[in-house]
């Protein structure tokens, strides 16, 4: 391989090949057999300090490394190799960076602001509802009158609990022990995502019978005045149907829309010319419309036209989604085994019901 400099160590003296064997020696002589995890881990540290001298920083891998001979800060800096072809150059990995760029989608992120409630198992749950606003109390007179009953009228609404999954995903096992990036990690947050998206499309517009139920389809209509535009009436109509009750609760209130929608409201202004849309008081980069926050919601309509709901208004704490045990992850180690592969798989099951029909306003065209 050519000739290698002499790295003297004022700990060990002689040169960096002579200490390496005196190290690797030692390791022979101790006969290592991988009987449990501190055997693996005391097998690990030393592999790495062989390999590459790296220092270690942890008192646990000091003491180590200690046992075996080898004294704590024992480690040699690393300098990119310029040996020649022939001479060693044919050894050298090529650079790698351990990160992956990942293509990035925005989807609903409805579980940030609507009500989330977890449970252990997936049976129905059962809701109660109860809407006692049209009954008025009465002023007994004269005294004695008889003055009625009206008795309190309850519904309810069921969470099932549907299972999403995120589809199996094949690893190599070759590629799990070899790669230079923390590949199990990354496929989770994958995994996640997958099902995230898939969520999100039903969170804004599910059916409810076979899907958690959206949003869109069940918020109380408001017509728009046009079926092309979106004009400032429209809005502030929608914040004055909404009811003071549900306005009350300041930090549930919030907009959503698309983009697209986003896009066409900053051109609105008031009758003075200042814009609709401001940045939010919370300093996080959101906006602000007619004094209420701003989602962007990716899977609601996109364009104005007849027939779309493009805005949708409410407090949020009135959307409850259901949860069961929250997201899990699977590894299955050997049903891909005549493959020499790996499977992973992410599991969710919840659901999601709109409380109170009359806590969101959607516009309609």
């Amino acid at each position: 391989l050519g000739p290698v400099p002499p790295m003297t160590n004022s700990k060990f003296g002689g040169s960096r090949l002579e200490e390496l064997r005196r190290t690797a020696g030692k390791v022979e002589k101790r006969g290592w057999t991988p009987v449990g995890e501190n055997t693996r881990r005391e097998n690990d540290i030393l592999r790495s300090w062989l390999r590459i001298g790296t220092a270690h920083e942890t008192a646990s891998d000091r003491q180590i490394l200690e046992t075996h001979g080898i004294p704590s800060g024992n480690a040699w800096e690393i300098r990119a190799n310029t040996s020649a072809a022939g001479y060693g150059a044919e050894l050298i990995p090529t650079g790698f960076y351990a990160e992956v760029s990942r293509t990035l989608k925005a989807y609903a992120r409805v579980r940030d602001f609507c009500r989330v409630i977890t449970t252990n198992s997936g049976e129905v749950l059962r809701f109660p509802r109860n809407d006692d606003t049209s009954n008025l109390g009465v002023i007994i007179s004269p005294q004695g009158t008889d003055m009625g009953t009206q008795d309190l009228a309850f519904t309810e609404v069921q969470f099932t609990s549907w299972t999403y999954s995120s589809k199996v995903v094949k690893v190599s096992n070759e590629l799990l022990n070899d790669t230079g990036i923390d590949l199990v990690n990354f496929l989770s947050q994958q995994l996640g995502e997958r099902i995230g998206r898939a969520q999100a499309a039903h969170f804004i517009g599910g059916n409810g019978t076979t899907q958690p139920q959206g949003l869109v389809p069940n918020a109380t209509a408001y017509t728009a005045a046009s079926s092309t535009a979106i004009g400032v009436d429209d809005l502030v109509g929608m914040v004055q149907a909404l009811d003071p009750a549900y306005q009350a609760d300041v930090k549930s209130v919030r907009w959503c829309m698309n983009q697209q929608i986003l896009a066409a409201l900053r051109r609105l202004k008031d009758s003075m010319g200042r814009p609709l849309l401001l940045p939010y008081s919370d300093l996080s980069g959101s906006m602000s419309l007619l004094g209420y926050p701003v989602e962007v919601i990716p899977e609601m309509d996109s364009t104005i036209a007849a027939g779309k709901k493009t805005v949708l208004l409410g407090n949020f704490q009135h959307y409850i989604v259901r949860d069961v045990n929250g997201l899990q992850i699977a590894r299955a180690n050997e049903r891909y085994f005549e493959e020499f592969a790996t499977g992973f798989l992410a599991v969710y099951r919840t659901d999601a019901r709109v409380m109170q029909p009359g806590a969101f306003r959607i516009l309609t065209h």
